[in-house]
């Protein structure tokens, strides 16, 4: 017979996960003008007896600001409890409130606007592991938020703006998410109707991975949304990731892209082993899939037409002695298809 167990609120904490306590120490060195010299962060974070879970935030707080001097470090601190995790947010949430808050009272010790100081300590590069962003539109973010609400009209003295009754006081602080991706792989049908298929295992949990894999899709083979259909969450589809850790638009994502690109190589080479198309004979390395377009360099030749490309089919000549001649045909096979597979890492 089934047994339910049923906990209060309260008691929830013993028997699932919960969001560690943590202890956090940020000390932080500067020049007169607000250039950091030294940055040090500690977290000391909770877990359990007999699992040394660590929720590390520290990894990210220290990628956020230019500085010639950083330490990071984290520690544990074994409590009689269940195992903690993440409680509807990651570990970063802590770490950024502490780093954020040492900006905010390193920003008034120098009598400085708390944004001028996170603009002049902007780092170009990861200042740790010297690696180039892919993007950072922090400071951009700034600005435009500054000028939404009127950033530089604010008084910084402590209780010099009001309205009516109340305080009313202006800030700021950066919170940060790191990218993360995962193995995946991807299968996309280009079939005779039109339409486009992509398959892979992994999860939609609300969270739109159906749109976004047919919006990559539609956009890399040029074709409306509408006529992308996805298939996810089975498990003999292709290898998708997890759905956690906001991996799934990155990995999965970039498995769909690769394997559109490959696709395209598949109909380049039949292009170009066909004849009577203005492709034959060309080197299909030469006909690159762009946006939808095949097109060959230095040649005035595209086609946007992935309809025709994939019902009109490469026939083989198949008389006995003979070798089988690849020829373009115009006739339309509603059941052509060309197919795809590829898979990315991180």
């Amino acid at each position: 017979m089934p047994v339910r167990l049923m906990v209060t609120r309260r008691d929830m904490y013993t028997v699932a996960s919960f969001r560690p306590q943590s202890f956090q120490k940020v000390r932080l060195g500067a020049t007169a003008d607000g250039r950091l010299t030294a940055f040090e962060h500690i977290q000391l974070g909770q877990t359990c007896q007999f699992d040394p879970v660590v929720n590390a935030g520290t990894p990210i707080t220290r990628s956020m600001y230019a500085c010639p001097n950083i330490r990071t470090r984290e520690d544990i601190a074994r409590s009689d409890t269940n195992a903690p995790g993440f409680m509807r947010a990651p570990a970063e949430t802590q770490t950024f409130f502490a780093t954020e808050s040492a900006m905010d009272e390193l920003a008034v010790k120098l009598g400085m606007d708390p944004v001028e100081l996170r603009r002049i300590n902007e780092p170009e590069r990861h200042p740790v592991t010297d690696v180039p962003w892919s993007s950072r539109s922090l400071i951009a973010c700034y600005d435009k938020a500054a000028a939404t609400f009127g950033w530089a009209d604010r008084d910084p003295a402590v209780g010099a703006m009001t309205d009516g009754d109340w305080l009313v006081g202006y800030g700021c602080a950066t919170a940060t998410y790191p990218t993360h991706m995962t193995a995946s792989s991807a299968r996309v049908r280009m079939q005779g109707t039109g339409r486009a298929l992509v398959e892979l295992s992994a999860h939609d949990v609300g969270t739109g991975a159906y749109t976004i894999m047919a919006q990559i899709a539609a956009a890399r083979l040029g074709l409306p949304v509408e006529a992308v259909d996805v298939t996810l969450g089975e498990a003999r589809l292709p290898l998708g990731p997890i759905s956690g850790g906001s991996v799934t638009s990155a990995s999965a994502g970039s498995a769909v892209h690769n394997t559109c690109l490959k696709l395209g190589q598949e109909v380049a080479r039949t292009l170009a082993a066909a004849q009577g198309n203005p492709f034959s004979g060309k080197d299909p390395a030469s006909i690159a899939l762009d946006n939808g377009t095949l097109d060959a360099p230095r040649t005035a030749h595209r086609c946007r037409c992935w309809r025709r490309s994939t019902r009109r089919r490469a026939r083989r000549s198949r008389s006995r002695g003979s070798t089988p001649t690849p020829t373009w045909s115009p006739r339309r096979s509603p059941r052509a298809t060309r197919a795809a597979s590829a898979s990315t890492g991180p």
